[in-house]
């Protein structure tokens, strides 16, 4: 029975490794004007700034390149990627210099008393 299981594990690895996605996927198509997209940051976490951060890198490449508006809002532990002793301003600025508009929560600001 085991050695059925891993026979059928190890065909099921195979084949996802031998599909040629691109023949199936072609991505959607980019036929709006314009888009818009919200990121939220409330964690401080390193990997998790670092990967949102990217993320929006990313969403403002190649196929959407000029069509699309980007809002990063920050609010409870996610502040700390706006401070300006974080190691992320020059990834900020890069955004910021491409139209991300960079935004904090009010209530954050009030709570941490730097309003």
């Amino acid at each position: 029975m085991i050695l059925v299981l891993v026979a059928l594990f190890c065909s099921v690895i195979e084949f996802g490794q031998n599909t040629n996605v691109s023949k199936y996927f072609n991505g959607a198509t980019t036929n709006l004007k314009s888009y818009k997209a919200i990121y939220y940051l409330n964690d401080s976490s390193h990997k998790l700034i670092k990967g949102t951060l990217r993320n929006i890198k990313n969403a403002m490449g190649l196929r959407l390149k000029g069509n699309l508006e980007v809002k990063l809002v920050v609010f409870g532990d996610g502040v700390e990627v706006f401070k300006k002793t974080s190691n992320y301003v020059t990834l900020l600025t890069a955004l910021q210099s491409k139209g991300v508009l960079l935004v904090q929560c009010l209530n954050t600001l009030k709570k941490e008393r730097l309003m």
